[in-house]
């Protein structure tokens, strides 16, 4: 018992120098009041966040960055890829990232205005992780990023 005390004394002294290793999030959204409302909210979490507005570049920046974790819009304008066309090409960016073993781990929250049953069956067939339906609070999406990254809700920052 002396050596699990002698440990937390150790641990205890130690932990506030710990630097916790940048997490990298991509923002896909093409409205671009949504996209910096949600980039300011995560600011406070000091991670690396990038932005795209469309499918093309969000699969483009996302096989570049291999972001741990993914907040997608499904209704985007679709860009250059013949792939990713119609108005939900959204869901057509997280299958095929998902179906894609490099991204295994990035945890996709689908943030659409489309909340009908059905949609968010789709969307969580497609591969997504969660899924949250505009309008959200900020707080909510603030924990739910915070809890897929493994990391504790920072209170009062």
């Amino acid at each position: 018992m002396s050596r699990t005390h002698h440990q937390n004394s150790s641990i205890q002294s130690t932990e506030p120098d710990i630097v916790r290793p940048e997490k990298v999030i991509l923002i896909v959204e093409d409205q671009d009041d949504i996209r910096q409302l949600i980039k300011i909210s995560l600011a406070s979490t000091q991670h690396k966040i990038y932005e795209a507005s469309d499918c093309q570049s969000a699969l483009n920046m996302a096989r570049a960055l291999k972001p741990d974790l993914m907040l997608l819009d499904v209704m985007l304008p679709a860009g250059t890829d013949a792939e990713l066309h119609g108005p939900s090409c959204g869901l057509g960016v997280c299958r095929m990232l998902k179906s894609d073993p490099q991204f295994a781990t990035t945890y996709i929250i689908l943030l659409t205005s489309k909340g009908q049953a059905t949609d968010v069956k789709a969307g969580l067939a497609a591969g997504a992780n969660a899924y949250m339906v505009k309008p959200f609070s900020v707080a909510n999406l603030i924990e739910v990023v915070q809890r897929q990254l493994g990391l504790e809700p920072s209170h009062g920052q």
